[in-house]
């Protein structure tokens, strides 16, 4: 639970990677406005503790929209959205928004990082990490991940898992850096999430998608990306197992608020 009163207000940076089909934007908004429905939503669970969020878009995907250098300051956080590029790509504008995050973790190291998915990926290109295409394949659907002890702490729980949404065909490898604690994983997966005390947060996952939302993502995705019949009817019937995204979500709100570890 949160404790304590901080700041009347939490400014947050949305790095928006991609924009959703016209179909989905329509009923549920872009990925950007789903992290900021999932900051609405945590703090709507806790009356006690009901801070301003002031959020502001940046369309970093094959743009320069990012924000001025004097004003980084004024964010309390920033949030990378998922995306299905390939965050390992030479594209000018992932390797731009790479060394974006990468001056933010060496520069401002006040300013909090929430990664999902691409997100996830990202920051662990910025930490040194590879992003290599996952050689067990997708992991789709609500799926169970083992947490470590770092990510039991970080989620207020003392079991050893929790569902969270997933849907991608990446993943960060190579050594995890000596200041980065591992959150999560999977057995397709072995960095589900990444922590740095007080700085980084990350979520191969995505505590941000609906039951709702996936219903009708994971016919699409696998028309596009070939998935046969069977693994879609298998995906959508995972559903029923739903991800935690209450859970999920308090923890995400409880980083940027206060020290939890």
């Amino acid at each position: 639970m949160l404790t304590g009163l901080f700041k009347q207000m939490l400014k947050i940076g949305l790095l928006l990677t991609d924009s959703s089909a016209p179909e989905f934007r329509k009923k549920f908004g872009d990925y950007a406005d789903m992290i900021q429905q999932l900051f609405h939503e945590a703090v709507q669970s806790e009356p006690s503790l009901v801070p301003e969020l002031q959020f502001t878009k940046f369309r970093v995907f094959q743009t320069d929209d990012y924000p001025p250098e004097d004003e980084l300051d004024s964010f309390d956080a920033f949030a990378i959205t998922g995306s299905p590029a390939f965050a390992g790509s030479d594209e000018p504008w992932v390797v731009k928004l790479t060394e974006f995050i990468r001056n933010l973790i060496r520069m401002k190291p006040a300013i909090k990082i929430v990664g999902l998915c691409f997100g996830h990926q990202i920051v662990g290109r910025a930490l040194g990490m590879d992003v290599i295409p996952n050689p067990e394949g997708w992991e789709t659907s609500s799926t169970a991940i083992t947490l470590s002890e770092t990510g039991k702490q970080f989620l207020g729980i003392n079991r050893e898992q929790v569902h969270i949404v997933e849907l991608h065909h990446d993943i960060v490898t190579g050594p995890l850096p000596e200041n980065v604690q591992l959150i999560a994983s999977t057995d397709k997966c072995e960095y589900q999430g990444f922590y740095v005390k007080d700085q980084i947060i990350t979520f191969q996952g995505h505590p941000e998608f609906s039951v709702s939302f996936m219903k009708l993502m994971l016919p699409y995705c696998g028309q596009r990306c070939q998935f046969t019949e069977s693994k879609i009817r298998n995906d959508l019937a995972k559903l029923q197992n739903p991800p935690e995204n209450g859970l999920l979500r308090r923890g995400l709100l409880n980083f940027i608020l206060e020290k939890r570890l």
